[in-house]
């Protein structure tokens, strides 16, 4: 997990996150919206791996709606993001996406902090 928080002092000003995966190498990539959270996933599942590659990085803000808002002064915003691979468990997709949701958020924060 990656958890950032952004704030601005003085005037407020536009924020825009974007989250994307490189393409290229024979990689398939694959980019959306699942409730509200933004994905992105890049695979490598060419017959002569080994062992094929999945990753999958999910995004979501809290105290903001969506990934394009206005950071007003003195306000704090916590960006999310969930990355989880095929490696870590089978269902990597729905773990990214579990990572980054706002209710594992609020139970991650209630316990420990």
């Amino acid at each position: 997990m990656v958890i950032l928080e952004i704030s601005a002092s003085g005037k407020a000003c536009h924020v825009s996150l974007d989250l994307w995966s490189q393409t290229g190498f024979e990689s398939g990539n694959e980019s959306g919206e699942k409730d509200g959270i933004v994905y992105t996933m890049r695979h490598f599942d060419s017959p002569e791996l080994d062992w094929p590659s999945h990753v999958a990085l999910a995004m979501n803000t809290i105290d903001a709606k969506g990934k394009t808002f206005e950071l007003k002064p003195s306000a704090k915003v916590t960006v999310v993001i969930g990355i989880c691979t095929n490696h870590d468990i089978a269902a990597y997709f729905e773990k990214a996406i579990l990572l980054a949701s706002l209710l594992f958020q609020k139970i991650y924060y209630s316990k420990t902090f």
